[in-house]
């Protein structure tokens, strides 16, 4: 089915001091759907309810279990599709590790085709949040 929005971020840190602040993962997620508007509604509402700020990310980490229960439930209004690509820092080549935002930057853009399937978003409009380099798919 083809979709005509994805919004997409991603969760974790560039950073390779495992055992001392750096996350392991660095995960890109992105969530396609054809309601664009709606959306737009539950996310504002979503807002009200829980008394959030107007900040473009409201961070869904530091959230309550409440909260991101709620969120999710909300979503299951929509016809969506997700797709997630999980990347294991510890798995880098040692070598790898100077140019991480570069290689984080073509890694989000090539999952973005991995995890996509052919045709699916053509044409669509594709919000990628705090996307390094501000590359696009």
């Amino acid at each position: 089915m083809p979709y005509s929005l994805a919004v997409g971020d991603e969760a974790g840190d560039l950073g390779f001091q495992f055992g001392r602040g750096s996350s392991v993962h660095f995960v890109t997620c992105l969530v396609m759907l054809n309601e664009a508007e709606g959306l737009r509604r539950f996310v504002e509402d979503y807002r009200q309810q829980f008394h959030l700020t107007d900040a473009p990310e409201f961070g869904f980490h530091s959230s309550s279990d409440r909260n991101r229960t709620a969120f999710l439930s909300g979503l299951m209004r929509f016809d969506v599709a997700i797709r997630a690509v999980v990347l294991d820092k510890r798995t880098l080549l040692t070598s790898f590790r100077g140019r991480a935002l570069e290689l984080y930057a073509q890694y989000w853009t090539e999952s973005l085709k991995w995890a996509v399937e052919a045709g699916v978003l053509q044409n669509a409009q594709v919000v990628l949040e705090r996307f390094p380099y501000g590359c696009t798919a």
